[in-house]
């Protein structure tokens, strides 16, 4: 039988007096919430322009201007005031916003308590062999929620950073994983929808590995494997998967990683989207049983 999903956690309107009660409630076990990190480096550099300008507010004063020690203390005392109070008043605006992830927080352990999941707001980095998931250095993946009955599947969020110094960047991979039952060469589907953005799935992938995949296939998806590998990525998009993952994931990136098949998006399959898990369950029902059985039985070719 299909799964469905009950979505109405994810739906309900939420009021800040109860994600403040949640939050306390929260803090007071030391739980984490999910969402971006703390940004230390906005908060440094708020932290030097407000001691930094009003010193040299001062000294221009007192060489450019000729004014006195007074004069020069006051325009320092009044830069500082300035920047202070801007930055609480923007500290302020921000409260209610600081809320947010706490909200989606709150909706999302209600959504996975709703339909026998289990819900993660961050964790070490997944250990799954997925090649996002082995990229950069400080990872962390958050944002988990997965099955504990029934065939089993992930839902989160995965982060990691690359470059060094002045290059350093983030990058965020939603991801979906479902395990398989045998082993599978590496092939990876590169959405031509994302080829443009930054960070794109196709980076990971040797120009030398590119594959055709015939046809209209071409239109929506590149396929990265080792050439010896392309009659199994034949042998596992076949034209009726390739149909169904035109029609629900024409969008996403897909990845088979030995034992494990991934779906991954920059912006899409946000774990509070109610449209995510419309998508996890047609994922689940229609193509996930056709890769599997493609995973079992190139297993049994490979015992002969």
């Amino acid at each position: 039988m299909p799964r469905t999903f009950d979505t109405t956690a994810l739906r309900r309107p939420v009021g800040d007096p109860e994600v403040r009660a949640y939050r306390r409630q929260l803090a007071g076990r030391g739980t984490a919430t999910w969402g971006s990190p703390v940004p230390t480096r906005r908060i440094l550099a708020w932290v030097a322009v407000v001691v930094g300008l009003p010193v040299a507010g001062g000294q221009v004063a007192v060489n450019r201007f000729g004014a006195p020690f007074e004069g020069a203390a006051a325009v320092s005392v009044l830069i500082f005031l300035v920047g202070l109070v801007g930055g609480l008043v923007v500290l302020h605006a921000s409260g209610t916003v600081g809320l947010e992830p706490w909200r989606e927080q709150l909706r999302c352990r209600e959504f996975a308590a709703a339909n026998e999941l289990e819900c993660a707001a961050r964790t070490d980095a997944a250990n799954y062999p997925g090649i996002v998931f082995k990229a950069g250095y400080r990872r962390l993946t958050e944002q988990r929620i997965w099955s504990t009955s029934g065939p089993y599947f992930e839902v989160g969020l995965h982060r990691y950073e690359s470059g060094h110094d002045q290059q350093e960047q983030q990058y965020e991979w939603r991801y979906l994983a479902f395990p398989l039952p045998g082993v599978l060469p590496y092939l990876m589907l590169n959405a031509r929808l994302d080829e443009t953005l930054p960070g794109d799935l196709g980076e990971f992938g040797a120009a030398d590995r590119i594959q055709t995949l015939d046809g209209v296939m071409d239109e929506h998806f590149t396929l990265y494997c080792r050439p010896e590998d392309r009659f199994d990525a034949f042998y596992v998009f076949t034209p009726d998967v390739m149909a169904l993952l035109i029609d629900h994931a024409r969008d996403l990136d897909v990845e088979v990683a030995a034992d494990w098949l991934f779906f991954y998006s920059r912006f899409r399959l946000q774990v509070s989207d109610p449209d995510t898990w419309a998508r996890v369950a047609v994922l689940e029902e229609k193509v996930v049983p056709l890769i599997s059985a493609r995973s079992r039985s190139h297993r049994s070719r490979d015992v002969k």
